[in-house]
């Protein structure tokens, strides 16, 4: 069976915290794909509309928008 590789997203506002998931997502061997990072809803909507990640890990308490409202706008997106 061929593990397809996945694209994961990490939003939050700490970069310590996004090493912490890089690290932890990466522990083991069944985790085939690449793990980005964004520190801003905007940075993120940015990404997600270049490159549409299969898995969003999301912080509610952003420093430029809520999580809800990143959400909202991101079911809006094109993509």
């Amino acid at each position: 069976m061929e593990n397809k590789q996945l694209n994961l997203l990490v939003f939050d506002d700490s970069k310590e915290d996004f090493v912490k998931f890089e690290r932890l997502i990466h522990t083991g061997d069944n985790f085939n794909g690449q793990v980005g990072y964004a520190g801003t809803g905007s940075e993120a909507l940015q990404i997600c509309a270049k490159h549409a990640p299969d898995c969003i890990l999301l912080e509610n308490d952003l420093p430029d928008m809520e999580g809800l409202e990143f959400l909202g706008k991101l079911a809006k997106s094109p993509r």
